[in-house]
């Protein structure tokens, strides 16, 4: 059985393709390149959000309050962090102090209403 093969134009334009798909993908501008020593020194020292750290917030239980993410999330901003992602721990506080899932203070049940306004 004869394979056949693609012809030479048709694998250039796959290939062209691909690197615009990249370039699209990468928010590819020209325009955006730095040029001189000021314009990268001030990219450096102001990063777009795109290029900001980001970092994992773990909540323990559901000891949140609206106030508390707030002033978090303040705080993260002011020091130039980009992006949060939450992570929900445990119902349980570390040994040697443990609590029943349902009576420890200023519990919010996850996924509650209050939870989800918090959130």
């Amino acid at each position: 059985m004869k394979v056949k093969y693609p012809g030479k134009y048709s694998v250039v334009v796959g290939i062209i393709a691909l690197i615009s798909l990249y370039l699209i993908q990468c928010n590819f501008s020209p325009s955006a390149v730095a040029k001189s020593g000021e314009e990268i020194e001030e990219l450096f020292l102001n990063p777009p959000l795109a290029a900001r750290p980001g970092v994992l917030w773990q909540w323990m239980g559901g000891l949140i309050s609206k106030e508390g993410i707030t002033k978090d999330l303040e705080a993260m901003s002011e020091q130039g962090i980009g992006g949060v992602i939450v992570m929900q721990m445990p119902d349980q506080a570390p040994y040697p102090q443990r609590w029943d899932f349902r009576d420890y203070p200023g519990k919010i049940k996850v996924l509650s209403d209050e939870w989800s306004g918090a959130f």
